[in-house]
Order: structure tokens, then C-alpha cells, then sequence
């Protein structure tokens, strides 16, 4: 037995992995770990050498075992585990951390019988470094591939009376509760999504009178203890004893709270029950996975959790739905960790195509069709919100508006002399709504600025004083016919465009907007920033006191101050404006 290639887990050097090393620490604190023993670090880059590869993205398929570490392992599966079956699993460098689990994304192998099936479950654990599914979430996660390294665990098969895992802290809502789902015999439809785990939610602070729960609340809060953290644990029953086959922490993203609303009966009369599994909000057509084409911003219909590709197209997608499983699996800690909102649905009536909202806070389904138009607007709204993508900014600002045309000039003036406009040009304003169009405190547009094209989702919230306090969503696009896409995916129609002069300065930590509508000869200004003192002061920074000539006006107020229409708002020679033939910073200055 050559201890270079694998040794007993009690032995296990750091560099094995979190998981490997995680059961070192349980075992040596006195939970029961099943017997088990590791091929560190060190032998995976001996196989890199082996096959003369340079690092681990060079790994294509399974690589050629050394012979010493094939004699290595069948001589410490024939004399340690004489026979009986083991279970062979992934221990990767990346595996198991706080910002990223990698839960699902390398392989384990089950009931190995033969030293040969376990030399070849080796070769997959390897191998399984570079899936497609593991490409992408390392990807995703910003996991260098090229440092990445796998050490494997051998460990004697448990067969339990009933398995399964255990949170000790709910991942979905902020409850002072465990939650353990389990199946009987092994727990490898728990973790794999599959079937329809018994669900138990228990107190973390009482005794329970469940005997095995019990033991799960007790280890559990030692574990939680031990490793500075909530924990997802693995684990199973044999006998009364119970067994930890692994422990790591949950990976816990901060939450955006919705803001609350209310459905109408008639709304809610159609809601579909389901399960929160990853919580937030989403409204998008229903794609079932696999298919082709994009899953951009779709809610991605799945029925099978283990299946290519779908990592990279619950990416794409802004909700995921499951029909199977529970809120405890693999990938529904990888849905958490993507931030996509997801419900395990009951009810499988919604086919692909149907624009559906994901209320992944409450618990349920519909269809946006059977939503209110001032609703729909909020819900997606929220949708926007819960969005954690690269493309996506978010926005909370106070405005006020000054329609002296003095106080403009002498503003614009002082700007000016300061340094020159970030912006200056037309801009074009496209909104998009539901019909019957609603008037309310959402809205949502596309907004062409120069070069710079974007989708804004806005909440006007109740003005304050001078101040109107507006909340916005930002999602930036290459083109415009890449908004009208992204719109039109949620079943909004397009609005009269709209066109306005446009001269931006930024000062202070505030943005000062000045604006003229095409019909209009009068200018005003928009002045936006975090918050009030930091407006007022940039006023004051220019010489001006925040007094009544500083109003709260939306889009209907500003038209009825300027008194234009919608019929004003079109540039009567759009080409000579973009060939700057037309003067657009024309007024009263």
C-alpha cells in the first residue's frame, strides 16, 4: 500500500478538499462518519503528469490512471473495505465554500463493488472536472479552471432506513427553522431532484419529541457551531445511529424584499399552488428545458435536474419552475446561488409560451394574462428587481425639477463653466405599457441616449417636499430592437415614441438634466441624487437656495407646466437633428 496515493481520511493532509477535510473534523469530533479514505491534491497532479497535461482545463474524458494508483486503491479496497461496497466522491478545491458549493456539479458514484469499479469511478470523478455543467458554474462563479483540483473520497456504503439532507437555517425565508427532507432507503432522490421528498420543517431553539429529528436538531446545531455557519448536511438512519456523510455551508444570498401587493380575488382564484425553492419574483414566457434556441429571460420549465446544459440555461433564464423534487437539492442550491426565483409547482397546467409570474415569496403561479394591467405593471416591476444579472443595475434616487427660466440659464451657466456636458443631443423615449393603458406610479420605457440604449422599469414613490423619490431598474441593451424584444417577451405594447432635447452635467455627486421638449421654447431642469441634503447641496454649491421654485412634476405634470401633448413630442426632422442641422440647446440663454 503506497500512502503517497491515498490515505486513511484521520490522515488526510490539507490539501484535500473542503468536503474531505470537513469529514475529518466530524470524525474526529465523535459524529459518526462512515469509514473512508482520500486521494488527496497531490495524487490528481501526479495523473496530470501522468497524462502530460499541464492543468486541469487540459483534462478531456477520463485520464489515464498510473498503475501505482491503481495498485494503490485495489490493494486498500481488498484489504480495508474487503469487498464491501463504497461510494466514490468528488472533493475539488472549489467545492463546498461559503460563496459557492458546487452542489451537484462534480460526480459521485454509489455501491462500488470491485477495486476495478472503483479505479473507474476515480477516472470519472476526474473527468467530471470539466462537464459542461461544471464549466459553466465555474464560469459563473469566477472559478480559475486552471487552478482547479480534484482529491477523491473513498467511503464505506451506509444503507439506511431512511436518508436525506438538513438545513439548519431555512434557505428560502428568514424563519428561525430547520428543514429536513428525506426518502426512505438512500437519499439519492433528495439530493438529485427527483420524486417527492417528505418535507419536515422543526424549531431550532426546542427539543422535538421525534427521536431522529431530534438527533438532526442536535448534530446540527453542533455542526452550525463547529464550522462558524448555517450547514447543509447530508445524512442518513441506520439502526437509530446516525451517520454524516457530508457538511457544508449554506451558501445564503442577501434577499430583495418586494415591496407588498395585493392580487384581486379574481387573480387569485387562479393562482397555481407551489413551493418557494429560491425566493424572489419573475415574470417571463414558459420554456420547457431541454429545447432549442435561447433561454434568455425565459422561465425555464424542468423536469430533469440532472440533465447537460442546464446550468448555463438557467443562466439565461430570469425563473426556473420544477416539477419534482424539493427545496433541498443540488440544484436548487444552485438555482439560490444563480438567484433565479423558482417554485416546485403541483400543478403542471402551464405550457410553453404562457407569460407567467413566479411569486417565488409567497408560494404561487399564474399567468400574467390574468393580471391587471396597473398589477401586471408592479409585478414586473418586482421581477426587475429580483434580477441578479450583470445587465441589470438598480437605482434609488430623489428629483426635483426648476422651470425659472433665470435660475435655468444662471445653472446651466455655472455648469458650463465648470466643464463640459456628459451628454448633449436628443434622446429618445419610447414607453411600453399594458392595454387598456393605466396611468400609475410604475412605469416602463426604452430610452435611446447617444450610443447608450436601456430599459427602465420606475417607481414613483410618494412625493416628500421638493423631492420625488423615484426607483428604478435599469437593464442595458445593445440595440433598440433588443429593447422592443425584451418588452415584448412580457407582452407589453409598444407607445407613441417620444424625442426631447438633452444636455447632461454631472456635479457634486448629483445629476443635472436640462430637457426641451421639440414644440417647446421653454427649458427646465431636472436635478437627481442618493438623496435630499446631497441635492440641496449641490444647489447651494451653485449658488442657488432649494425654496418653492424647486417642484415635485411627473411626465403629466411637466406637459401640463409646458402646455404640450403627446402630439409634441416627435423632432419634426429626425435626420437633420442627428446630423446636428437642427440646434438643439436652443433657448432662452
Amino acid at each position: 500500500m503506497s500512502d503517497a496515493w491515498l490515505v486513511p481520511i484521520a490522515e488526510a493532509p490539507a490539501e484535500c478538499g473542503r468536503k474531505a477535510d470537513r469529514l475529518r473534523l466530524i470524525a474526529q469530533a465523535g459524529q459518526c462518519v462512515p469509514p473512508s479514505w482520500i486521494l488527496p491534491f497531490d495524487s490528481y497532479r501526479r495523473v496530470l503528469a501522468h497524462n502530460r497535461l499541464g492543468d486541469s482545463r487540459d483534462l478531456n474524458g477520463k485520464p489515464d490512471l498510473p498503475p501505482e494508483l491503481i495498485d494503490a486503491v485495489t490493494e486498500v479496497y481488498d484489504t480495508v473495505f474487503r469487498g464491501a461496497p463504497v461510494v466514490v466522491r468528488s472533493s475539488a478545491l472549489s467545492e463546498d465554500n461559503a460563496f459557492a458549493s458546487c452542489a451537484g456539479q462534480y460526480d459521485s458514484f454509489l455501491n462500488r463493488t470491485s477495486a476495478q469499479e472503483v479505479v473507474a469511478a476515480i477516472a470519472d470523478c476526474y473527468a467530471s472536472l470539466n462537464s459542461r455543467n461544471a464549466r459553466r458554474y465555474q464560469d459563473l462563479h469566477g472559478v480559475d479552471a486552471s487552478l482547479e483540483q480534484m482529491a477523491v473520497i473513498i467511503q464505506a456504503m451506509v444503507w439506511p432506513d431512511r436518508a436525506g439532507v438538513l438545513f439548519t437555517h431555512d434557505p428560502v425565508a428568514a424563519t428561525e427553522v430547520m428543514i429536513a427532507e428525506s426518502v426512505p432507503g438512500l437519499g439519492t432522490p433528495v439530493v438529485a431532484g427527483s420524486g417527492d421528498p417528505l418535507r419536515v420543517r422543526f424549531p431550532r431553539d426546542q427539543v422535538s419529541p421525534d427521536a431522529d429529528l431530534e438527533q438532526l436538531r442536535s448534530v446540527g446545531l453542533r455542526l452550525e457551531e463547529a464550522f462558524g455557519a448555517p450547514q447543509d448536511i447530508e445524512w442518513g438512519i441506520s439502526d437509530g445511529q446516525l451517520y454524516i456523510f457530508q457538511s457544508r455551508d449554506i451558501t445564503l444570498k442577501a434577499l430583495t424584499e418586494p415591496y407588498a401587493f395585493d392580487l384581486p380575488d379574481p387573480v387569485t382564484e387562479k393562482l397555481l399552488p407551489a413551493v418557494a425553492v429560491s425566493r424572489g419574483i419573475a415574470v417571463g414566457p414558459v420554456r420547457r428545458y431541454p429545447g432549442e434556441g435561447s433561454f434568455h429571460e425565459s422561465v425555464v420549465l424542468v423536469e430533469d435536474q440532472s440533465v447537460d446544459g442546464i446550468v448555463d440555461a438557467v443562466w439565461s433564464g430570469s425563473g426556473v419552475l420544477l416539477t419534482s423534487g424539493g427545496v433541498l437539492s443540488h440544484f436548487a442550491t444552485v438555482v439560490r446561488e444563480i438567484g433565479r426565483p423558482t417554485l416546485r409547482i403541483v400543478d403542471t397546467a402551464v405550457v410553453d409560451g404562457d407569460v407567467v409570474v413566479v411569486d417565488a415569496v409567497s408560494g404561487t403561479l399564474c399567468r400574467l394574462a390574468d393580471v391587471p394591467p396597473t398589477k401586471a405593471k408592479q409585478l414586473i416591476f418586482e421581477a426587475a428587481r429580483s434580477a441578479r444579472r450583470p445587465d441589470y443595475s438598480i437605482e434609488e434616487k430623489v428629483e426635483t425639477v426648476l422651470f425659472d427660466a433665470d435660475s435655468v440659464n444662471a445653472i446651466l451657466a455655472r455648469l458650463r463653466s465648470i466643464g463640459t456636458p456628459a451628454f448633449k443631443g436628443v434622446q429618445n423615449i419610447i414607453p411600453f405599457d399594458y392595454l387598456p393603458r393605466e396611468y400609475c406610479s410604475y412605469s416602463v420605457r426604452a430610452q435611446v441616449t447617444g450610443d447608450t440604449v436601456r430599459v427602465q422599469y420606475k417607481r414613483a414613490l410618494k412625493p416628500v417636499g421638493n423631492f420625488r423619490h423615484d426607483y428604478e431598474v435599469h437593464v442595458h441593451v445593445e440595440t433598440l430592437a433588443a429593447a422592443r424584444e425584451h418588452l415584448g417577451r412580457l407582452g407589453l405594447a409598444e407607445m407613441t415614441g417620444q424625442e426631447r432635447a438633452l444636455e447632461v452635467h454631472h456635479f457634486a455627486g448629483c445629476t443635472f438634466s436640462f430637457m426641451r421638449w421639440p414644440t417647446s421654447r421653454r427649458w427646465y431642469v431636472g436635478i437627481d441624487g442618493p438623496d435630499e441634503a446631497m441635492v440641496e447641496t449641490a444647489i447651494k454649491e451653485l449658488g442657488h437656495q432649494l425654496d418653492g421654485r424647486f417642484r415635485v412634476a411627473d411626465g403629466v405634470q411637466i406637459f401640463a407646466e409646458l402646455g404640450l401633448s403627446l402630439d409634441d413630442c416627435l423632432f419634426p426632422d429626425r435626420a437633420a437633428v442627428a446630423a446636428g442641422e437642427v440646434r438643439v440647446d436652443e433657448g432662452p440663454w
